[in-house]
């Protein structure tokens, strides 16, 4: 025991003697030759140092500039790493001002026939995109990336933005052996500093002394005849106090991927700096603390935003040859979104905002998620419906946390209509009303009225989504299943479907599918309503599959569901600490009927199973009976909350567990 504990100490040791000796430039041997994380092993990649700073510094006619220095050493241990080669930073502009990049200086580092090689970052390996007008990002790849390598890069931004300041990361998909964040404010900003995530941080406060110089320039006439000008410069130091925030910490373990996460990033351990006022010597307090009703109604008056939703005269002829014969509100409804998605295209970039204006939008063809979504609320309102937008945080944007422009990178419209609120995306080719992409189904959003009030939306789906299939199959004395399955998908379910299908080949579906059930052999394919997106698409197929059941001496043993049951546990772990997101509420029925062979008689089949989760969360029937000549089984299984607390972890996996356990009961047949 004595000797485990030993060992356990000294890669934790190694690991902090690795991280507390680093410094830019100085890649040692050893690091080059680890092979695999000391304390996780699987990891394909960790990040051995990442040292962020901010501080400000004041700019004679400028006033201080906000900076920040980002730099970062990772090992890659696997192929499956090289992700971690590729590095994207956003940064922000305005009308008036914009952030710049600057100080990129990166480095690959290989151990090659003993000796450390160096391959550096090229100027022109390093990329500066634009996302909007008011988003661009610093995109780069380290060169000669290979198992072993270790990058290492930093570089700065200078931001005129100083009230902004960027939440700073402190854990990721991979280990952090060593983590370095020094955030010094000057005293004259009001600041909220949190933290979130289930890894604890220890943020520590310290202040220091920082000194400028201001120049100033006296001119001086001397009089008399000739009038001569005289200057002379001085230099006037100033001292003021700032307030340090600091985190040091070593060995941060990566964050799981869990199944039905909605976002990962929403759990990480991450520092927030809110910048909520200042005020310097001989002024008054001015606060940069924004409400919920600051932000939304910054949006509003935006004329990319608010401006925007004013526009009329480019697509009122088009629309009406649409919807001059709709007279029923939710089918005009439906027949504008059709026509909007019709008429642009998405060209995969999200914003609240239009960038070029809706109708350049409307006129070219394509535009990002704010000018489809915007041009959509224009003709809803156009058509006669009360439409309003939408603001939405993605997915992949997370959640926001605190009042802020930052908080929110897409739209949606929404329609009230009759006492009932309806959900629309034209930038989705599947989506339909009250279907949005999965993207947009974060929570809840902000809808903005023409008032200039708002309220908070849900986005989660209400109605569940729902599959109903009916099976036969005809099982043969040789283990073998001959066999017919018809099933129906509403809703999400059907836009899955469709986003499977009506994108490929029908022969590469088909492999697909194939592969899934393996050794299946799948005849007479055919779908329907694939492109009636408001109708449920159907999906027939005949099929045939050997050695699905046991033969022990006069006996045949199988599973009634045969490949259709359901044979993994998705939850395996014995905690959970984030939230259960299933995306949408489901309804399954499934109806199995199984003839058996001639010349058997069924000994025995599964008990029926009725069980249910607390709070109405979920719950699970598995009805069989049997006829001289058939088993007949319906199961019945139904998620009926989108979004589930961890707290209810416990309960979730032993239901999945007893519905594998369940469906892998067998049918005994024997032989008369």
């Amino acid at each position: 025991m004595k000797r485990v504990i030993l060992v356990v100490f000294l890669v934790v040791f190694q690991t902090m003697n690795f991280a507390q000796e680093l410094k830019f430039g100085k890649v040692s041997k050893e690091e080059l030759e680890e092979t695999k994380h000391p304390l996780d092993p699987n990891a394909p990649a960790a990040i051995l140092s990442k040292k962020y700073t901010v501080k400000y510094e004041y700019q004679q006619n400028i006033g201080f500039v906000q900076i920040r220095e980002i730099t970062m050493r990772i090992k890659i241990y696997t192929q499956e790493g090289f992700e971690y080669a590729d590095y994207m930073a956003p940064f922000y502009n305005s009308k008036s001002a914009r952030e710049t990049v600057s100080k990129v200086n990166g480095t690959t580092y290989n151990l090659e026939s003993g000796k450390i090689t160096e391959t550096k970052l090229k100027s022109d390996q390093v990329f500066e995109n634009e996302v909007t007008k008011y988003r661009s990002e610093l995109k780069f790849t380290m060169p000669n990336v290979k198992p072993g390598s270790v990058l290492e890069y930093k570089y700065e931004i200078r931001s005129p933005f100083e009230q902004n300041i960027d939440q700073v990361e402190c854990q990721y998909e991979i280990p952090l052996n060593k983590l370095d964040v020094k955030i010094s404010i000057p005293d004259y900003y009001t600041v909220k500093p949190s933290t979130k995530g289930y890894f604890p941080i220890n943020l520590k406060q310290s202040k220091e002394n920082t000194s400028f110089t201001l120049m100033s320039t006296e001119r001086t006439n001397s009089g008399g005849t000739f009038n001569t000008v005289s200057s002379q410069t001085y230099a006037d130091n100033y001292t003021y106090t700032s307030n340090v925030y600091s985190v040091t910490m070593s060995n941060v373990p990566a964050i799981k991927q869990e199944p039905y996460v909605d976002n990962l990033s929403n759990y990480k351990a991450t520092i927030n700096m809110e910048v909520v006022g200042y005020q310097f010597p001989g002024q008054l307090y001015k606060s940069y603390a924004q409400t919920w009703d600051d932000v939304v109604k910054s949006i509003y008056e935006s004329e990319n935003f608010g401006g925007e939703l004013k526009k009329t005269g480019y697509f009122e002829q088009d629309l009406d040859k649409v919807i001059s014969d709709i007279p029923i509100q939710t089918d005009r409804m439906a027949a504008v979104l059709e026509f909007c998605k019709s008429r642009i295209k998405w060209n995969d970039y999200y914003s609240f905002y239009s960038r070029d204006g809706v109708k350049d939008a409307y006129k070219k063809g394509v535009g990002n998620s704010g000018d489809i979504n915007l041009n959509l609320i224009n003709m809803l309102n156009y058509a006669g419906l009360i439409a309003n937008p939408i603001l939405v945080s993605t997915k992949s944007h997370g959640i926001p946390l605190f009042p802020t422009l930052e908080g929110f990178n897409y739209v949606v419209a929404g329609v009230e209509l009759n006492g009932s609120f309806y959900l629309l995306d034209a930038s989705d080719k599947f989506s339909i009303v009250n279907v949005l992409p999965e993207r947009a189904i974060n929570w809840s959003g902000r809808l903005i009225k023409k008032s200039g009030g708002y309220e908070e939306v849900s986005l989660f789906p209400s109605t569940a989504s729902q599959e109903n299939s009916i099976v036969s199959f005809s099982l043969k004395e040789d283990a073998k299943i001959i066999g017919k399955r018809r099933v129906q998908y509403t809703s999400y379910l059907a836009k899955n479907f469709r986003e499977k299908y009506v994108n490929v080949s029908k022969e590469s579906y088909l492999e697909k599918m194939e592969s899934n059930y393996e050794g299946i052999d799948i005849s007479n394919h055919e779908v329907t309503n694939d492109k009636e997106l408001y109708q449920p698409v159907s999906e027939t197929y005949d099929f045939e599959m050997a050695n699905v059941a046991d033969k022990i001496g006069n006996t045949i043993v199988f599973s009634p569901m045969f490949f259709l049951a359901t044979s993994t546990n998705p939850f395996k772990s014995e905690t959970r600490e984030y939230p259960i997101d299933f995306v949408y509420p489901i309804k399954s029925r499934q109806t199995f009927t199984v003839t058996i062979p001639e010349g058997y008689a069924i000994e025995s089949i599964p008990a029926p199973l009725n069980i249910a989760m607390p709070e109405n969360l979920g719950s699970y029937r598995y009805t069989i009976q049997k006829t001289d000549t058939t088993v007949q089984l319906v199961v019945q299984y139904e998620i009926n909350k989108a979004y589930i607390s961890q707290d209810y972890y416990d309960f979730v996996k032993d239901f999945f567990k007893q519905i594998v356990d369940k469906e892998a009961e067998k049918v005994v047949l024997k032989k008369l």
